[in-house]
């Protein structure tokens, strides 16, 4: 009984410290880079993006029957694979730090009679013979190829039961019970890039991407009638495959968000108003304003306010791209036993080796 109570005591004060400290920060948000997953040495920058995932004659059957067996509709696949391609044009297409990463060469430009079948499955073919990729783009100014050796789908539709919506009549609201039904999509895309000056394999991965169309209905027949036809939500699917390629590849842009204490300590009235000044200078994004006003507090004779107040002058510093400013200020946080400098000082790391990664990824 009494270790029981003093769990319960502990549980209570943890939780209470929490929604402390919750209702103590408030967050800002930050637009940053990632560095891709996948390192494309930099004289690869013009690339020819190649569809080959379609079957040969040698194995249009094959595929047929396995297009049967997944219970995907013929043609499927191939308006699947065509829109793999098209998601990942859409990222590569996108600038970063006012310039793109790889520049896409439109295979219409080329005047070329280029056809390269594989198996139509998920099973990769063979490379394509570096003699033909000489032979093609011997004139070109291509420097790799990426391209779409595989395409699979699979699909499967699954009722998740019972569901309540809001219905509002007349000012009333009443609960409605529905059934929910999903159409789960799977894609595996395999790709190659070659590198065509070293005559080398860069890359050989297949990936697994899905996506989930839901719809709800008073039966779950009513439900599946509301989904979208297989043809599409592979289509859609196949986009979104061909994207998150594209972002394995190539630098991304992202969204954190980054905590910062918009309360000094309890009781200290002046010193929280203070704060509170400054946190609306920072959701302004008037960063300046804001850190004249911190600073006033990071030597304070309280070392919880001192403490904060270093805190938020390294959000302050990350805000403005100054990360090795922002390092030198977590790490007087840390020396004031701030809670959360340990972890911040950890991601600033981790960011700061991010930015050198994208830098090499980027160099041209």
């Amino acid at each position: 009984m009494g270790k029981a109570l003093h769990l319960f005591r502990f549980l209570f004060l943890f939780i209470l410290l929490c929604a402390c400290m919750s209702c103590s920060v408030s967050t800002v948000s930050l637009d940053i880079m990632r560095p891709a997953e996948i390192d494309v040495p930099n004289h690869i920058q013009n690339i020819l993006i190649i569809n080959r995932s379609l079957p040969s004659k040698n194995h249009q059957a094959e595929n047929i029957l396995d297009g049967i067996l997944s219970g995907e509709g013929v043609g499927d696949d191939k308006k699947g694979s065509e829109m793999c391609i098209q998601g990942l044009k859409n990222v590569l297409s996108v600038t970063l730090n006012n310039q793109l990463r790889f520049n896409i060469v439109d295979e219409d430009h080329l005047s070329l009679d280029i056809e390269f079948k594989g198996t139509g499955t998920d099973e990769f073919p063979k490379p394509i013979k570096w003699k033909k990729i000489d032979k093609l783009f011997k004139n070109q100014n291509i420097d790799g190829l990426i391209v779409l050796e595989t395409f699979d789908s699979r699909s499967s539709i699954v009722n998740n039961g019972i569901v309540e919506k809001n219905i509002f009549f007349k000012k009333e609201k009443s609960k409605q019970q529905l059934i929910e039904a999903a159409l789960n999509i799977e894609i595996q895309a395999g790709w190659r890039i070659y590198d065509i000056q070293n005559h080398k394999i860069i890359d050989k991965n297949i990936f697994l991407d899905q996506k989930i169309f839901s719809n709800r209905g008073v039966t779950f027949e009513h439900a599946k009638q509301k989904l979208p036809n297989k043809r599409s939500a592979i289509s859609k699917t196949g986009v979104f495959a061909g994207e998150q390629y594209g972002f394995r590849i190539s630098p991304k842009n992202d969204r954190v968000k980054r905590s910062f204490y918009i309360k000094a300590k309890k009781s200290f009235d002046i010193e929280n108003e203070q704060f509170k000044t400054a946190s609306q200078f920072i959701k302004d994004n008037n960063f300046e304003k804001s850190a004249q006003i911190w600073t006033t507090f990071v030597n304070h004779a309280d070392s919880q306010i001192a403490g904060r107040a270093c805190f938020n002058m390294a959000v302050v510093c990350e805000l403005k791209n100054k990360y090795n400013l922002a390092m030198d200020w977590v790490k007087k946080s840390i020396s004031y036993d701030n809670p959360k400098a340990k972890d911040y000082f950890a991601i600033l790391g981790n960011r700061k080796a991010e930015i050198k990664k994208i830098k090499e990824q980027l160099k041209k």
